[in-house]
């Protein structure tokens, strides 16, 4: 087993509780993979994913002829229910209930009874409101009893906060007038006409104005299940599969059961801010359209109080048009992220084209973010939920402008005027970069052989590639045009191509002078392929570290790991054939190797009394060692093995004259007394005792072995409480009883107190 091998084993422990860098993330098509990967097998590696830090210059896409071409997918929020996905799973022949069942999870079936709805008409309002019959009957307003003829209209406007209502006849003259101080409710034998110009909308049920202030709405007073009748067609087509309109029509029933608003001037709206309510039809002049076709209300019927429940009450059943093969997280228990198969255009239902769409977003439109009036120059997606293509929906966007920097966040934030959250810049084009680099490669001749697909942008709309028969070439506007191949290629698509921490290639793939392998340099990093190593990534402190020895040129050689994070998140480190190197922004980025590695290995590398190495290693004076600083002290190796030292005992080692003093090398590692009181360490020419409310004392050989043969601290002499320093033509050593004195012949005599 070879260092780097042992390295690993050593921390594999580490690695399955999480050292590496966060898990990877989906990735791209298997068709580009496979065009890649066509060289080697692919490999593990090291993400960091796609999160919420700010944007980098890189990472800003520029507006190309005053706006940006996007591709997405869905349409809508992407909560609960895929209209087009309920279509596409009742033609695959599942039922209403499945359907229902997969959109919303954990819910039941219930039933409720007739009940009455209040229903705000706010696309109808406006300064007044006019009310006619729509079947040629009379009206009768309950608040006074007073009657409308058939051939009249009732204007209704406010008078102060009351609400006034004026008769006409045909002409126009007013025939009658009254105020109302509660609201009038409007009734008739038949069905009413909501008058908007030429026509208006026709309604079935009652037709109520609040009193109060400002525009004057009318609020449709109806049955659940006519309310109904005038949604489903508004929602979903009437021409679709009957399981999913009976699917919509309890998706629709549950909402507005869950969101009723009693205490308002009505219980629901009838626009998007709701459910959408076209009434039961629309006149327009001599043209009558019918809102309500006979499928639909079979639905309606099929379903009759039929509504989804959680925790026993209505389910806040969202839907939308699409949500383009994954639902998003909605905030409620059934309201789930979950992938959507039946939503996607491969999967999807014949004429859903919301799967996937294109558009264009205008710098205009993208100004309209800016701060203090400022021009967008820039967008940057900072953020995804992490889920289908692309890395998901949109949750963080930076819109970089003349005047600053506007972050836009959530599900509506990078909404703008577009379908949905979900989408991609459509990509840049090289203009020819990409084949000029193939070409300067050698073209069918050289490395790559044949293209094997034409050029394509990257999903993050910053560069295009080409795929060749043995690998490609990425281009960015800021990079250039690339060949990535062999096994770097290989590394860089398994850790998610320009996705991954690395970014894109700023060079081509190269073979190691002299050496068996290949490099090439990224944006984020760099990949190094040898074959006893296998490829691996260098990046940060660590890979500038390396860089200024001379890459594998130096004494490190090739690296046998990835940049890793250690475990306490405090640095990074990486194994070499030749050592490693660790790296944190308090100690900077140090070289370990040879003998003084293996001794901080054995103690626990970071995790020892140790701690980070804040220093290289160095030769001692007499060239006899070697030694290496750390923040908890001195790792020196030496004729005596290699040895730490730490705290009293090193400080009382050093004043002694370090490994050139009389104490010389180390032969044992610290220690602690029996009683606890001191710490101590035997060198070739004495020993050191760090004691407790004494100090440290370096104690010389000749005394410590008198010391020694007495019992040391347990003899009547003690603890030292000074170190060994000349008398005459000998040395003296005090201790807590009596002292140690040592003659120029080296012979001790004890002398107790």
């Amino acid at each position: 087993m070879d260092q780097g091998q042992r390295d690993e084993r050593g921390r594999q422990d580490e690695e399955r509780r999480g050292r590496g860098r966060a898990g990877r993330r989906r990735g791209r098509g298997a068709g580009r993979a496979r065009a890649v990967l066509a060289v080697a097998a692919v490999l593990g590696g090291v993400l960091v994913p796609l999160g919420a830090a700010p944007a980098s210059a890189a990472d800003v896409v520029a507006p190309v002829d005053g706006g940006w071409e996007l591709r997405g997918h869905g349409w809508g929020h992407g909560n609960g229910m895929s209209q087009w996905g309920a279509q596409s799973r009742a033609a695959a022949g599942q039922t209403a209930d499945e359907i229902l069942d997969f959109s919303y999870p954990g819910t039941t079936t219930a039933v409720t009874g007739p009940r009455t709805l209040r229903v705000g008409l706010t696309a109808l309002g406006g300064p007044s409101v006019s009310l006619r019959s729509a079947e040629g009957r009379e009206l009768v307003v309950s608040t006074s009893g007073r009657r409308v003829r058939a051939d009249q209209t009732l204007v209704l406007d406010r008078s102060g906060t009351s609400v006034r209502g004026v008769v006409r006849d045909p002409g126009g003259a007013a025939a009658w007038s009254e105020t109302w101080t509660t609201a009038p409710v409007v009734t008739s034998s038949g069905r009413l006409l909501v008058v908007r110009g030429s026509g208006g909308t026709v309604v079935e049920g009652a037709v109520t104005v609040p009193t109060g202030s400002g525009t004057v709405v009318p609020v449709n007073v109806l049955d659940l299940e006519a309310y109904l009748r005038g949604v489903v067609p508004a929602e979903s087509p009437a021409s679709w599969h009957p399981a999913a309109l009976q699917a919509q029509a309890v998706a629709a029933r549950s909402y507005v059961l869950a969101t009723l608003t009693p205490r308002a001037a009505w219980d629901t709206c009838d626009t998007t801010a709701c459910q959408v309510y076209l009434g039961y039809e629309t006149r327009s002049g001599s043209t009558t359209t019918w809102r309500q076709p006979a499928s639909t209300n079979a639905a309606v019927a099929a379903t009759a109080g039929r509504y989804r429940a959680y925790g026993g009450a209505p389910a806040f059943t969202q839907f939308s048009s699409s949500n383009g093969g994954w639902s998003a997280d909605g905030g409620k228990p059934y309201l789930v992220p979950r992938e959507d198969p039946f939503s996607v255009r491969t999967g999807s239902a014949t004429g859903d084209a919301l799967g996937t769409w294109t558009a264009r977003l205008s710098v205009e439109t993208a100004s309209r973010s800016c701060p203090s009036g400022g021009r967008a120059t820039g967008l940057a997606v900072t953020g995804r939920d992490g889920r289908g293509e692309w890395g998901g929906r949109i949750t963080r966007l930076e819109v970089h402008c003349t005047t600053g920097v506007a972050v836009r966040t959530g599900a509506s934030g990078s909404r703008f005027d577009l379908r949905s959250s979900w989408w991609t810049f459509a990509g840049a084009r090289s203009d020819g970069a990409v084949d000029a680099a193939w070409a300067a490669s050698g073209g069918d001749r050289g490395p790559l052989r044949a293209a094997v697909g034409p050029e394509t942008s990257t999903p993050d709309g910053r560069g295009a590639y080409r795929a060749y028969e043995r690998g490609s070439v990425y281009w960015t506007a800021t990079t250039g045009a690339h060949v990535v191949r062999g096994a770097p290629a290989a590394r860089w698509a398994a850790l998610g191509f320009e996705r991954s921490s690395l970014g894109y290639p700023v060079s081509g793939t190269t073979p190691v002078p002299g050496r068996d392998g290949l490099y090439q340099h990224f944006e984020g990093g760099s990949l190094y392929y040898n074959r006893a190593t296998g490829t691996r990534v260098v990046a940060g402190p660590v890979r500038d570290r390396w860089a200024s020895l001379g890459w594998e040129g130096s004494a490190l050689g090739f690296p046998t790991s990835d940049t890793t994070a250690t475990p306490d998140r405090r640095g990074t480190y990486q194994h070499f054939q030749g050592g490693s190197v660790y790296a944190t922004p308090s100690t900077g980025a140090r070289v370990l190797s040879g003998a003084l590695r293996s001794s901080w290995a054995q103690r626990g590398w970071e995790r020892s009394p140790l701690g980070y190495p804040t220093g290289d290693a160095g030769r001692t004076a007499d060239g006899r060692g070697s030694y290496q600083w750390f923040q908890g002290g001195l790792l020196l190796a030496g004729p005596g093995g290699t040895r730490a030292l730490t705290g009293g005992v090193l400080d009382a080692w050093a004043r002694s004259g370090s490994e050139t003093g009389a104490l010389a090398y180390p032969t044992t590692e610290q220690g602690a007394t029996p009683d606890g009181r001191a710490a101590y360490q035997h060198f070739q020419g004495g020993s050191v005792y760090a004691v407790r409310g004494l100090g440290a004392s370096a104690v010389e050989r000749p005394a410590r072995d008198a010391w020694a043969r007495a019992g040391w601290e347990r003899s009547r002499l003690g603890y030292p409480t000074g170190s060994t320093r000349p008398a005459g033509r000998g040395t003296v050593t005090p201790f807590e009883g009596g002292r140690v004195v040592v003659d120029a012949a080296g012979r001790a005599v004890v002398e107790l107190s």
